[in-house]
């Protein structure tokens, strides 16, 4: 019995084409994003915090230009600052440039993401969809992790 070549080639074709699809569904491209998580909230708390490392293992330098969450009117990119001994929140109007071949965290202290109108508390143990979009890699979603308020954000928890 001689094998049926061209249902043969169909079927190898098919295989392919279905794992392509399996591997572009779950891909950030060159981006890989970790540590996605935000401090609990106390009720009736108007704004809250996120943070997260983003990896940029591409060649092209990308830019993270904004971001949405489901329980929040608006999301911004900040950055804490310190000047004349007084710690401020700055705007980053132009969103934050991430290098190629390198990192950013955004992190307590430093860059971050501030909700702000929240529709609700933010509680330890929730997990909620967040949208991150790039200017290079576009709209990528993660889970957030909302942390205790006391949180460091040591605890690393990856999103691929």
């Amino acid at each position: 019995m001689k094998p049926d070549i061209p249902a043969a080639a169909s079927f190898t074709a098919l295989i392919l084409a279905c794992l392509s699809t399996m591997t572009l569904a779950d891909d950030h491209g060159s981006l890989h994003l970790d540590n996605v998580w935000a401090r609990a909230t106390p009720p009736g708390a108007s704004t809250g915090a996120g943070y997260l490392t983003i990896h940029n293992h591409g060649g092209d330098e990308d830019r993270l230009t904004g971001a949405s969450v489901e329980f929040a009117e608006r999301v911004e990119i900040h950055r804490s600052v310190e000047e004349d001994g007084m710690a401020r929140m700055e705007k980053l109007a132009e969103g934050l440039p991430v290098p190629a071949n390198g990192m950013v965290s955004l992190s307590p202290g430093g860059y971050h993401l501030m909700f702000l109108e929240l529709n609700g508390q933010l509680v330890k143990g929730d997990t909620h969809a967040l949208t991150l979009k790039f200017e290079q890699a576009g709209e990528q979603e993660v889970t957030l992790e909302v942390r205790a308020h006391d949180s460091d954000g040591d605890n690393h928890h990856h999103h691929h």
